[in-house]
């Protein structure tokens, strides 16, 4: 007996611990402690990185809760022995590109109660004596093939609570077409992130309900960290889900992206890192799934990201979702702003941006593709969660949530911003506009009239988010919302032009759709085309599912179309409002005219908004026009109109009157008060950014005299309450001051392009007038 004894001690002797265990927590003996082998991807590390938040500390009060969080969390790699093939699979350390500028000690956090749960048969019992106190070491190792985690538990004597957590990892099998398989390991540091009063939880250690909504759990819902499964296989293409990435040619590209993201989602804590298993209804009714989403950026990156099912999120989860995104108008705005006053520029993007924010009310998320809990003990009835701390992509209120977040952030740096326009944010001096900011959820242009400004905001930021510049491209391109931006400075780095096209999204939706450019076209559409009702009760399609075919791909033709119209192509607006009606019915001779716009757009896709630097007499100029009784369906005209600030073009707007008009003077009226109803709202934009002044004047050109004089004019001319109600308010607003009004020829009326299909002459006279052509 002694003998057997002696022998189990120095086989234990030999055992090298796979964590350093600290003494200091007092009731760390009861932590666990899982190894991670991580994918070392250098292209990809730096988008896994983020800022960090500490967990709270949980009062007396919160003793249950205590159970679902680690004491300390420890990733320094170690070799791991593999029980079943004898094989030792060896972790490299590698240090995330960012993690230089996020150094700190590991985070301090609450003790965990271990459960008393037995263990799984498929579980070893180990004798190897430990100290008195563990911690835990969390590890979510993803990709390659074969990929396992066997969890070990050791214990003294009987006793069924487990005192430690080891990981046996059989050496990957990587499918290449090299025949030799090559372990990919790295290991991923989890920092203590910068204290931030908008970044953190509580310190005091009382989660309140209004800051983060904490359920107390006994200690039978709580077991061990989780570990990642890898899965193999083979096809081509950006996949749509978990599984047709694993099985694509590019599985461990996206391998690589998948682990990626989940680093992200441990160093900043985004769940607590041990699952629930529970069948508490409260729980599992704020309880959603997730799912993966796929991209290949435009440098080449792959990029995987988890999301929440936000469709299916229950409604006691979330109240308010609203979030602001920042409106082309006023992106365009703002270059034109950048390009008048000669400042400088610079454009940004935050990383893992959803993740910075505090969630304000208790969700859980089943666990995402990729996440092995097959090991765990789960009884019939219950399902396995995690808790949320931290907003996560496809919450509803995860944007507004981040918004909010990075608003007061940037107050405190020193901008404001108003509630008209809450995506844009202004910095000011002397009572002078000097910074101004847009956001468009992660993605930030930033322009200033001195470089220091913009340095000392990137750094005041940094200190709290994860953010890179965008830098142009080999090209001289920068990206920004599928728009191609080209920036030319002056020898002191100051913008003196800016040219927005999307010449590669035209192409490259053009290509995918498979449309054979045969033929180039002047014009989006034939000259006077018209499409008159539809007879529905003609078949044109054998089948309801045919029909559901041409709806999709009719609705793609047009989505695709309609974000260039929106961006920069003001000549295409026309052409995709008035196909866009039909999306209902796409008939063959409509899905012609769809595949005629997209020809013309793919052999024109070298068009672009162009602002130079330019003296200009108006500040702000607006050209409206209108087509009357435009629709032969329903016999109501179609409006227009384009507005210039400081020479550039930054709004427009084709839409057809809301009432039936009986004369053209009556269609020109409403076009200038749908275009003044935008403007009230535009120009107090204006002012904001500093782009003109208060005592600005918005000119009115328009080419008819009966019109002009229906608005300059007292009198009244018989015409129903609807158009008198709305011909007084035109004349209202004359008599503010803030509007001037000048009659120009049709020939010269650039609203012409929004209202009606134009002739190749007058295509050729006025396309180049407002985009540059060359």
């Amino acid at each position: 007996m002694f003998v057997a004894i002696h022998q189990c001690m120095t086989e234990i002797s030999h055992v090298e611990p796979h964590v350093k265990l600290s003494s200091e927590s007092p009731s760390a003996a009861h932590a666990q402690d899982i190894s991670t082998d991580t994918a070392a991807i250098d292209s990809v590390s730096a988008v896994g990185e983020s800022s960090l938040s500490t967990l709270p500390t949980c009062t007396s009060a919160d003793s249950d809760l205590t159970e679902s969080l680690p004491s300390q969390l420890d990733l320094k790699p170690t070799p791991v022995s593999n029980q079943a093939s004898g094989k030792t699979a060896s972790l490299e350390s590698q240090s995330p590109d960012d993690s230089a500028n996020f150094k700190s000690n590991p985070p301090s956090l609450p003790p965990i109660t271990p459960s008393s749960k037995k263990r799984t048969r498929s579980e070893s019992i180990s004798t190897e004596s430990l100290p008195s106190s563990k911690t835990l070491k969390h590890d979510p190792t993803l990709i390659n093939s074969n990929l396992k985690t066997n969890l070990t538990t050791a214990a003294s004597g009987t006793s069924t609570v487990p005192t430690t957590v080891s990981t046996s990892i059989r050496e990957p099998k990587l499918s290449t077409a090299s025949p030799h398989n090559t372990p990919v390991t790295s290991t991923h540091k989890v920092t203590k992130p910068r204290s931030s009063k908008w970044n953190s939880l509580p310190k005091d250690g009382v989660a309140t309900r209004s800051r983060l909504q904490l359920k107390k759990l006994s200690a039978e819902e709580h077991i061990h960290p989780i570990t990642i499964r890898s899965v193999q296989i083979g096809s081509s293409g950006i996949p749509n889900t978990y599984k047709q990435a694993m099985k694509s040619n590019d599985n461990e590209k996206w391998s690589a992206a998948i682990q990626s993201e989940l680093d992200s989602h441990i160093s900043m804590q985004t769940w607590l890192p041990e699952p629930i298993i529970t069948n508490d209804p409260d729980i599992l009714g704020a309880a959603i799934a997730t799912r993966w989403v796929f991209a290949r950026k435009a440098d080449g990156r792959y990029k995987g990201r988890l999301v929440a099912r936000g469709d299916r999120q229950p409604e006691n989860t979330y109240s308010e979702v609203y979030s602001p995104t920042l409106r082309a108008e006023i992106a365009r705005s703002i270059f034109s702003t950048a390009v008048s006053n000669c400042w400088y520029f610079h454009q940004y993007d935050f990383t893992t941006a959803y993740l910075n924010s505090i969630l304000d009310t208790d969700v859980y998320i089943y666990p995402p593709d990729g996440v092995n809990v097959s090991e765990l003990k789960v009884p019939h009835g219950k399902r396995v969660v995690f808790k949320l701390n931290r907003g996560l992509y496809g919450l509803k209120q995860a944007g507004r949530l981040w918004h909010e977040t990075l608003s007061t952030t940037l107050s405190e740096v020193g901008f404001e911003k108003s509630s008209a326009f809450p995506s844009t944010f202004i910095m000011k001096s002397k009572g002078k506009t000097v910074a101004l900011l847009g956001l468009f959820v992660d993605d930030m242009i930033f322009t200033a009239n001195s470089e220091s400004i913009i340095q000392k905001t990137i750094a005041a930021l940094k200190e709290n988010y994860l953010l890179k510049e965008i830098e142009a491209n080999d090209e001289g391109v920068n990206k920004f919302l599928g728009i191609d931006v080209r920036i030319k400075r002056d020898k002191q780095h100051r913008v003196k032009q800016i040219s927005l096209s999307q010449e590669s999204y035209i192409k490259d939706f053009v290509h995918d759709a498979g449309i054979e450019i045969n033929k180039v076209y002047n014009t989006p559409l034939p000259p006077n085309f018209y499409f008159g009702d539809i007879d529905k009760s003609n078949k044109l399609f054998t089948s309801e599912k045919a029909l559901r075919t041409a709806q999709t791909q009719y609705r793609s033709y047009i989505g695709s179309l309609l974000y260039s119209a929106l961006m920069t192509r003001p000549d295409l607006t026309y052409a995709v409002n008035y196909l866009a009606r039909f999306s209902d019915y796409p008939h063959p001779d409509l899905m012609a005219m769809v595949k005629r716009v997209m020809c013309y757009a793919y052999s024109t896709s070298h068009y672009k908004l162009l602002y130079n630097r330019r003296t200009t007499p108006e500040p702000v100029e607006c050209y409206t026009d209108s087509d009357y009784a435009q629709d032969v369906i329903t016999r109501k005209s179609m409006n227009g109109f384009m507005i210039y600030s400081n020479g550039h073009l930054v709004h427009w707007k084709s839409k057809y009157t809301p009432l039936v008009c009986t004369s053209s003077d009556q269609a020109e009226q409403q076009a200038i008060y749908m275009a003044t109803n935008e403007l009230d709202w535009f120009r107090p934009l204006l002012i904001f950014i500093g782009s003109i002044s208060k005592d600005a004047k918005i000119l009115l050109r328009v080419d008819n005299q009966s019109a002009i004089q229906a608005m300059v004019s007292d009198n009244f001319g018989a015409a129903s309450k609807a158009y008198a109600v709305r011909t007084a308010k035109l004349k209202e607003r004359y008599k503010t001051g803030n509007y001037k009004v000048e009659h120009i020829s049709g020939e010269l009326q650039l609203a012409d392009i929004l209202t009606k299909p134009i002739a190749v002459a007058v295509s050729k006279k006025l396309i180049p007038m407002i985009l540059d052509t060359s």
